[in-house]
């Protein structure tokens, strides 16, 4: 089963060569914003006041998330006092792409191509095993964004940060389709959850931004 954050890696990245569409500081904040948004869709993160809060229960002795990796997103955001959500989203941002690509790994989706390099020895790349999977994510939306089709609320915030990536256009690459994607693709962000429209505002204020906090 698919995440908003594998989907948007796949969307974000070339579905032969595997290579990133966008610079790396905006594929980093744009993959943190799809981590934070699988806990809010599931339940065990909430934004209130701009920022991040555990939902008590769901996020204590309660359901778990499903996946090594949402736990340990959750684990981390748990460790802290609430923090701002730009301030999650830009410290998560530090090792989105690894996690996960490493979750893509896992699953067979993306593969260890290595080659020699005079510079580093080896140069390591991570295309997809199969440019039909990795192309399924952008393929699905432009067919319901352009058909009118019902959108889950995974795929609306896909949407939504797809969108706020400038990577529309990778999408909805029919120009007959195009424009009613574009305008249905607004339409969907205008209609999101509160608390998913909050995190879109405060991950396209990141990317105008386009500054990672890291570790001291």
């Amino acid at each position: 089963m698919s995440t908003i954050g594998d989907d948007l890696y796949l969307v974000t990245h070339d579905d032969r060569t595997g290579n990133p569409r966008v610079p790396g500081s905006r594929v980093r904040l744009g993959l943190a914003a799809g981590l934070i948004a699988e806990l809010l869709v599931s339940g065990h993160l909430t934004i209130r006041h701009e920022r991040l809060y555990l939902v008590p229960g769901r996020a204590g002795h309660g359901t778990p998330p499903s996946g090594p990796l949402s736990r340990t997103v959750l684990a981390t955001v748990a460790s802290q006092p609430p923090q701002g959500v730009g301030a999650w989203t830009r410290f998560l941002a530090q090792d989105a792409v690894e996690d996960i690509r490493d979750r893509l790994l896992r699953t067979g989706v993306l593969t260890t191509v290595r080659r020699p390099s005079l510079l580093t020895g080896w140069r390591v790349r991570y295309p997809p095993a199969d440019g039909n999977v990795a192309a399924w994510p952008g393929i699905r939306l432009a067919r319901t964004l352009s058909r009118s089709g019902e959108l889950t609320v995974e795929d609306a915030v896909l949407t939504g940060l797809v969108a706020a990536m400038d990577l529309l256009h990778h999408v909805l690459r029919d120009e007959v389709d195009a424009e009613l994607g574009r305008s249905r693709a607004r339409a969907v962000r205008d209609g999101l959850p509160p608390v998913l429209a909050a995190l879109l505002a405060h991950t396209e204020s990141a990317l105008a931004d386009g500054v990672l906090t890291y570790r001291s």
